[in-house]
């Protein structure tokens, strides 16, 4: 262990998470972490970097010069804890669950692949958040282009997953008599139908993000350089019609999009993703991974995830 009054370049942690003993600093390679801790929990110039107390179950947790903030978790339970946490207070905090049927209500944007199922984990033991929740309106992040009760569709992963908890009237996926048009034509149906509801994109209360282990984020994958850009101009959602991955027709939150909602959650788990996260938080994401051009998220990882960050 390195004192912390001999340590500069820091990331500090605890060895006892819950009551927050022995606190210590791990000198790290990380480049944006270049202050100097003085023992006490303080906000130095650089913009977020800090020194931390983990007292709330991370692992480790790192605040990036960019806004962004990284926590690692042992387990995909305590993460899901961390995420259950996150959501209420967001919700607790909205006026948009206060609201008349004519305003506007908490909206929460979903990922597909394993997030459904860790989103149910999160909400399970929150009955206060349900409650609060119960007017919300979710919609897709990103969506195969396929009928809703197809095993690819977003739509029927998160209806699924959220059975029982989530009225299935408030999740809202693309307009079914749609899915014959161009991929184009569905992301403006689709957009056209969220905004017939009084959902644009700056009026999204949270957007939770997963990442693939190629470093795509929603349906935007690496290399797809026109639909990466962030432009005030850009379009709600967009149309993809060669995604890497099957099915190859789908459509996605623009990056812009994504950037105009009030909050931005990540949460990756597994090995397969480690060498992805290594590059953005560790590389600069010089390969631009769509993941890592994200701006002002919270990353919530489990270990696996994050093993290949290396600290000295």
């Amino acid at each position: 262990m390195i004192p912390l009054s001999h340590c500069t370049g820091f990331l500090c942690s605890t060895t006892s998470i819950g009551a927050c003993r022995n606190l210590f600093c791990l000198g790290n390679r990380v480049p944006f972490l270049q202050n100097r801790c003085s023992g006490q929990e303080r906000r130095p110039q650089r913009k977020r970097a800090s020194c931390y107390r983990v007292c709330s179950g991370a692992v480790l947790q790192l605040a990036m010069a960019t806004d962004d903030e990284l926590c690692i978790y042992q387990t995909k339970d305590a993460l899901a804890a961390r995420l259950s946490k996150e959501i209420l207070s967001l919700v607790q905090d909205s006026r948009g669950l206060q609201a008349s049927e004519n305003e506007q209500v908490f909206v929460v944007a979903v990922s597909g692949g394993s997030m459904p199922s860790l989103l149910r984990t999160a909400l399970s033991d929150q009955p206060e958040a349900m409650t609060r929740l119960s007017r919300a309106l979710w919609i897709l992040v990103d969506e195969r282009v396929v009928p809703r009760d197809h095993p690819d569709s977003n739509f029927r992963a998160v209806r699924d997953a959220l059975e029982g908890l989530v009225c299935s009237e408030r999740i809202l996926g693309f307009p079914p008599d749609s899915i014959a048009l161009d991929t184009s034509s569905i992301a403006d149906a689709y957009a056209e139908l969220l905004r017939s509801k009084g959902i644009k994109p700056e009026n999204i209360d949270l957007v939770l993000l997963g990442m693939g282990e190629d470093g795509h984020t929603a349906s935007l994958f690496p290399n797809d350089e026109a639909n990466l850009r962030s432009a005030p101009e850009a379009k709600f959602y967009i149309g993809i019609d060669n995604s890497p991955k099957p099915p190859p027709r789908r459509i996605t939150l623009s990056m812009t999009a994504i950037q105009a909602a009030k909050r931005r959650i990540f949460v990756v788990t597994g090995k397969g993703k480690a060498k992805a996260l290594s590059h953005i938080f560790q590389e600069g994401n010089t390969k631009r991974l769509p993941a890592g051009l994200v701006q002002n998220a919270l990353w919530l990882v489990d270990a696996d995830a994050a093993s290949e960050i290396s600290y000295r």
